[in-house]
């Protein structure tokens, strides 16, 4: 705090609080995305793709955050199987498949959508052997990670990309049946897209520096000013 020979306390603080407020343009954001797969063409259980997204561009500004963002198109479907030997009819409930995709990003940053079909119940009729669909499920499947504030360095560089990594895990198959009459299994698949965004301040154009750098002159002038007084 500093006081003028008048009394008046002047606050350094608001000062640059106000030269702050004239030269900032406020934060922004930067997105990039890269599909994986296709409709046509999904990632089954086991698959794995490698991708390219672009860095953040220091030349905009200083950069404050970075997301990556997985938005998977998942289908899955539960199946069981008659594992008992008698022909017969077997019940089962809880039939639950889940895909797990998971994207791993620079120093080792990962997210995983975890996709899930079911529960299901219903019986499988027939021999041993004998297989049946309990259920499926097509849906969207969104997961996000932050970098952290000590890596988001590893994210610039002027026209220059990172690597990330997509990978469709085994599925996790579950479910529950009187005497283990029926085992459960499955299949799955996806394609979808992963996007980083990155916030960063905007570097002030030259007029906005220059307008904010008088603004903070001139309420130096005037303490100066004061203290004169």
């Amino acid at each position: 705090m500093i006081k003028a020979r008048n009394g008046f306390l002047v606050s350094f603080a608001m000062v640059m609080a106000y030269a702050g407020t004239t030269m900032s343009t406020g934060a922004a954001v930067e997105s990039f995305s890269v599909d994986y797969g296709s409709s046509a063409s999904p990632l089954a259980d086991g698959d794995s793709e490698n991708l390219a997204l672009s860095d953040f561009d220091p030349a905009l500004g200083i950069l404050t955050g970075v997301t990556i963002t997985l938005a998977s198109n998942d289908y899955i479907e539960s199946e069981v199987i008659n594992v008992h030997v008698p022909s017969s009819s077997e019940n089962y409930s809880g039939a639950t498949a889940t895909l797990p995709v998971t994207v791993t990003a620079l120093d080792g940053l990962t997210t995983t959508a975890n996709g899930v079909a079911g529960p299901f119940s219903g019986s499988v009729s027939g021999p041993l052997g004998t297989i049946a669909t309990a259920g499926t499920i097509s849906k969207i499947v969104n997961t996000s990670a932050n970098v952290a504030p000590g890596d988001l360095v590893l994210y610039e560089g002027a026209a220059q990309t990172f690597a990330v990594n997509v990978l469709v895990s085994d599925g996790i198959y579950s479910g529950f049946s009187s005497g283990d009459s029926v085992a459960f299994f499955g299949s799955g698949n996806s394609y979808g897209t992963v996007e980083v965004s990155y916030d960063y301040l905007p570097i002030p154009e030259p007029g906005t520096l220059a307008a904010g750098l008088g603004a903070l002159g001139y309420c130096g002038l005037r303490i100066t000013r004061r203290f004169r007084a």
